[in-house]
């Protein structure tokens, strides 16, 4: 069981380092009574919409498809030090945050949350120094106007849209698509042309809450390797015992 939820962790960390080495009008997207948005300087600017990775302070969710062809849900925001990576197993929601400079496991459809302390870490076979998220991971690199390879009409889906190719000092490429003046997809192939992620971005935002980043209020928090089992059971109750053996 405990294998299963670490490497939920490692798809997580990996989806963020997806985007390593390279993200318009008055609208926003409601979280709760907050709007996520993206400030009116960074629309139409699809470099600074990418920088945004960097920043240190950014929201962003979608789907992220990789070069094997799998694509999986994620959210990701980083905002005053703390983090909160999630995705899904099984269509149930489960994410890993940093708060405070403490980590922790949310299964937040179990309204519960799991501290990563040192005895935890120790039984899940978890290095503490592997859960530290750094921004500068993310960074995009040599990527201005200098580089820009192409811009042209494109699809996405079914959406029209922009699409600009710059080319980084290793060859690889990174492509931006933009619609109305944010970015709804982003993808990076190799120096080959060869896609090897790509971005479905619903929102992509610099201001939001700071309930994005901090627990969830109202959720249950278990610690030690007692309340890791409790957390473990029942996150495995609803995603089917069967996918932890």
């Amino acid at each position: 069981m405990k294998r299963k939820m670490i490497s939920i962790f490692c798809v997580l960390l990996a989806m963020s380092l997806l985007l390593c080495g390279c993200a318009a009008d008055d609208e926003s997207v409601s979280g709760g009574d907050v709007a996520f948005e993206l400030s009116k300087d960074l629309i139409d600017d699809d470099i600074a919409q990418l920088k945004l990775f960097e920043s240190g302070c950014f929201y962003i969710s979608g789907s992220m498809t990789d070069a094997s062809g799998e694509t999986l849900p994620m959210e990701m925001a980083i905002k005053n030090g703390n983090s909160n990576m999630a995705s899904q197993m099984e269509g149930v929601t489960i994410a890993f945050m940093c708060v405070d400079g403490k980590y922790y496991m949310n299964y937040p459809d179990g309204e519960c949350v799991l501290e990563l302390d040192e005895a935890v870490c120790r039984e899940m076979e978890l290095d503490p120094a592997e859960l530290t998220f750094d921004a500068s991971s993310i960074a995009i690199g040599d990527v201005d106007n200098s580089v820009l390879v192409s811009e042209e009409d494109a699809l996405v889906d079914t959406e029209k849209a922009v699409c600009r190719t710059y080319q980084q000092p290793n060859g690889a490429y990174v492509k931006t698509y933009m619609k109305d003046g944010k970015m709804i997809r982003l993808q990076r192939e190799d120096a080959q042309g060869n896609m090897t992620s790509v971005f479905d971005i619903d929102v992509l935002a610099d201001i939001f809450p700071d309930s994005a980043v901090n627990l969830p209020s109202g959720s249950k928090l278990y610690s030690g390797t007692t309340g890791m089992m409790a957390f473990m059971l029942k996150f495995a109750s609803a995603v089917g015992m069967d996918a932890f053996e």
